[in-house]
């Protein structure tokens, strides 16, 4: 599975495993973990429906899920705004979260050598609306591609990103397409000294104590709570 996909399948095989299962006939309540075009109600049964968008609107077509679940669950208080402006059904807060025990803090030192350069760091699905190829001109138009002591690490899936001639050429470029543990990548985040999301439409992950770059308005602030570790531009980067 890639991207939402891939994220909905991770967040139920997590409840999974801490949540009692019985079968469907015996069961008094029912648990969906899917986007909103893909709910399915079971008559009968109290239905509590996990999901998430990451627009500013709502599709019409996603009103008769959302309004015949008898509660909602969202990640994030954007889409607490979002759904209750499209249903009178309870809508409920359920942040993401990782495992603490290995997404820890790292102190970070500031790097003084071509050997230990600044790392930039940016994880995404090859998608558009992730912004790897904005933030791939700008390295190269903005001259960091020169730079000796600064280096861009580009970590997506297994995929391979579209276009990569388009992406800027450059011995501080790395582009990583391995298929990760998550310890790996709990050590590719520590090994970072800055997060780059110039991603257009959705919000992401933080991780705590890295100094975070966003496109304006896109993350609310409220959402990450280190407000002072999120730098910010009007508009793009």
């Amino acid at each position: 599975a890639e991207g939402i996909s891939y994220g909905y399948f991770t967040h139920f095989q997590a409840n999974k495993k801490i949540l009692p299962l019985t079968s469907l006939d015996e069961a008094d309540m029912v648990l969906h973990i899917a986007p909103p075009h893909f709910y399915n109600h079971q008559k009968g049964k109290i239905n509590v429906f996990f999901t998430m968008w990451e627009a500013e609107n709502l599709s019409p077509d996603f009103y008769p899920a959302i309004n015949i679940a008898d509660a909602i669950i969202v990640p994030c208080t954007h889409n607490i705004r979002l759904f209750s402006k499209a249903t009178k059904r309870p809508v409920y807060l359920c942040p993401g979260s990782v495992d603490t025990e290995i997404f820890t803090y790292k102190k970070r030192k500031w790097p003084n050598s071509e050997n230990h350069p600044f790392r930039f760091l940016w994880i995404g699905s090859p998608s558009e609306r992730k912004g790897w190829r904005i933030l791939s001109h700008i390295w190269e138009w903005g001259g960091f591609i020169k730079e000796p002591n600064m280096e861009l690490y580009i970590k997506t899936t297994h995929a391979t990103l579209p276009d990569s001639a388009e992406i800027a050429q450059g011995d501080n470029v790395i582009v990583d397409n391995r298929n990760l543990t998550t310890q790996q990548i709990a050590e590719l985040y520590h090994s970072a000294h800055c997060l780059l999301y110039p991603t257009m439409g959705e919000g992401f992950c933080c991780v705590p104590q890295t100094p975070i770059i966003v496109r304006n308005g896109i993350k609310r602030i409220d959402e990450i709570c280190l407000s002072d570790e999120v730098l910010t531009h009007d508009g793009n980067l």
